[in-house]
C-alpha cells in the first residue's frame, strides 16, 4: 500500500505523526524492531472502523519511512 506523504507530517523528535484530517499517532520505539508501539492520540467518532485501521497503518509507514534505520 502506497502512503501519500503529503498526507502526513512526521515528528520524529516529539516520536507523533499527524494526518491531514487531525487524525494523529504517538509512537514508542523502533519502528525497525520488535519493540514499537503505535498510539491513536486524535480520532473522530465519525470515522468507520476500517478508515482507522487504514490511516494507523498509513501513518505508521510514514514514520518508518522517515525513522533512521541505524537509530
Amino acid at each position: 500500500m502506497a502512503v501519500e506523504e503529503e498526507s502526513w507530517s512526521v515528528d520524529l523528535s516529539g516520536q507523533s505523526a499527524r494526518h491531514t484530517s487531525g487524525f494523529s499517532l504517538r509512537f514508542n520505539g523502533d519502528p525497525h524492531s520488535s519493540n514499537f508501539e503505535c498510539i491513536p492520540q486524535k480520532t473522530s467518532a465519525a470515522l468507520p472502523a476500517a478508515k482507522i485501521v487504514s490511516l494507523i497503518r498509513e501513518g505508521c509507514e510514514a514514520y518508518r519511512a522517515n525513522f533512521p534505520k541505524n537509530a
